[in-house]
């Protein structure tokens, strides 16, 4: 522990300069006009394309640099590769604060070498539902454990010069209806499951917290006075800034009740019953707000200043800084490290494992990931990887070109083209119909542009017509893609989404390694079906939107 109680004498100091300096901060918020002030409150699209998630555009007359921020719970996830580490649930598996430091710092060196200066990690809700789709990003069902786990992982972060972002504040522990549900909870839990992770990340001194979809015993997460001022800075003392989960924005009132920034900061017209995305409010409203007297222009102020004062102490306020240099080798050491330590096998009869040298010598490998890595999960931790290696060939390279190693799929995740016999277009002909962005027409017969077939760069395209089931059964409808995104509609309605943020995807992409979207549907023989399938070869200029 000693390493940690350095850091945290470190991060002590910092503190101690940054409010001697104060003084700056009140000379640019006095040279700010409001319009400047409410820009830093609301995120936009980085002109650059840079942005892994999020861009905050600075104030260039006055030497206030645009932030762009990255998701990092596993790995930073940018356009450019990365160190893809293991899943923080495994981190924590290791029960080693000095291994979570080390691991916040590797994400700390890659983000600010990708020059990126905030980073939405750690996330610390407590496991509580086992389903729960996002639990391998955080770290345990022990607010004990958790809390010690995240307090290092925030110093490794920020000693590297990237301020953290703690996640999701509170109670945001299953997807389901997450960004509506109102999760009630006692005091006495809230306080002894739930908080105790978030308050060792301030006491840690984080930058930033990130308030979640949810609602907490009746108003909304991001809108309660409650959770954002009485707890987070009247008994915690936390001096950073609040921002949204993307588009968990709901209402100006939310900046007196505590809420400094509202992210993405844009309104996007893609919603549906699962993912209702709230539309921009800061951007889109709080000026006139603020001249009309709904709103004090103190609470701009003061949410402007939070900001500014974590730009000062992390250095943003000097001018551009020299980005580190990324040491590939040692970061996927400290990646491996992390697995050996959070590896935890159950059984293990007979003594099977570990396999000798003679057991290598004749093996099977089974299921599709064995061939094809599955690296991370999906979303926000989804990283691509300096480089990886499948189970299949680094078995096949340990055991030497003499050993007899067999794979086998065990499972069909591919599909086969649907055949042109159960395809109509409208006019009744054999195939589909296909469109493109000039007007002009064909028939295609199968819907296969795999390889040498691949559709040209940046083209657009749609299908129409009929499918008719031949049997009665439970189907599998695919819709596969790479270098651009599709949509499947079947009557009318869109059930696939691929090349997007809000895929439909599976990780697992297909041998030939298109994106893999698959819906599930039961069908009577003889039933018609009427399909839409629309392609477009140019990438969105949001990763949450097909392109137009």
């Amino acid at each position: 522990m000693k390493h940690l109680v350095t850091t945290l004498l470190f991060g002590l100091v910092i503190t101690a300069a940054v409010q001697a300096q104060s003084s700056r901060v009140d000379s640019l918020l006095a040279a700010m006009t409001l319009a400047e002030k409410i820009s830093l409150l609301h995120g936009a699209i980085d002109p650059t394309g840079e942005a892994g998630a999020g861009y905050v555009p600075g104030v260039a007359r006055l030497g206030i640099p645009a932030m762009r921020l990255t998701d990092g719970p596993a790995g930073i996830r940018t356009r450019h590769p990365a160190t893809a580490l293991p899943a923080p649930v495994a981190l924590a598996s290791s029960f080693d604060p000095e291994l979570a430091y080390r691991y916040g710092h590797v994400m700390g060196i890659e983000g600010r070498a990708r020059r990126h200066e905030v980073l939405l990690a750690p996330m610390v809700n407590i496991v509580r539902v086992p389903e729960a789709g996002r639990n391998f990003e955080t770290f345990s069902e022990d607010p004990l454990l958790s809390a010690e786990m995240v307090a290092a992982e925030v110093q490794g972060i920020q000693e590297a010069g990237m301020m953290a972002t703690v996640k999701h504040y509170v109670v945001n522990n299953f997807e389901n209806d997450r960004m509506r549900v109102n999760v009630v909870v006692d005091e006495r839990t809230l306080r002894e499951i739930y908080l105790p992770g978030f308050e060792a990340a301030i006491r840690a001194d984080a930058a930033a917290v990130m308030c979640a979809y949810n609602r907490v015993n009746g108003p909304y997460a991001c809108d309660s006075e409650t959770l954002l001022t009485d707890i987070l800075r009247d008994e915690w003392g936390f001096e950073g800034w609040v921002m949204t989960d993307w588009f968990a924005g709901h209402s100006l009132e939310s900046l007196v009740r505590g809420l400094d920034q509202e992210m993405p900061g844009y309104t996007i017209p893609f919603s549906s019953p699962d993912m209702p995305l709230a539309p921009a409010v800061f951007a889109d409203s709080l000026l006139a707000a603020v001249e009309s007297g709904r709103i004090g222009e103190a609470y701009v102020d003061r949410a402007v200043r939070r900001i500014l004062v974590q730009m000062e102490r992390f250095g943003l306020l000097d001018g551009e800084a020299t980005p580190p240099e990324i040491d590939i080798g040692a970061h996927a050491a400290v990646a491996r490290e992390v697995a050996e330590a959070g590896a935890v096998l159950l059984r293990n009869e007979n003594q099977t494992l570990p396999l000798t040298a003679r057991d290598l010598q004749h093996l099977v490998v089974i299921g599709p990931t064995a061939t094809r890595p599955l690296i991370g999960g999906g979303g926000s931790s989804r990283v691509r990887p300096f480089r990886s290696t499948s189970t299949l060939a680094a078995l096949q390279e340990l055991a030497g070109p003499q050993a007899q190693i067999r794979y086998v799929p065990g499972l069909d995740l591919d599909g086969v083209p649907v055949p042109t016999a159960a395809l109509r277009t409208p006019d009744g002909q054999p195939g589909l119909l296909r469109q493109g962005a000039d007007g002009a027409t064909q028939v295609d017969s199968l819907i296969d542009f795999t390889g040498e077939r691949a559709l040209p760069p940046g083209s657009q395209w749609t299908w129409t017509g009929t499918l008719t089931v031949p049997t009665a059964g439970v189907y599998e409808l695919k819709l596969q893609t790479a270098g651009g995104v599709g949509t499947l509609s079947i009557d009318g309605q869109p059930v696939l989404r691929t090349g997007m943020f809000f895929s439909d995807a599976s990780l697992i992409p297909t041998a030939d390694s298109l994106e893999n979207a698959t819906y599930r549907i039961e069908l009577q023989a003889g039933q018609q079906l009427s399909l839409a399938v629309q392609i477009s070869g140019r990438m969105p200029s949001l990763p949450f939107l097909p392109a137009g």
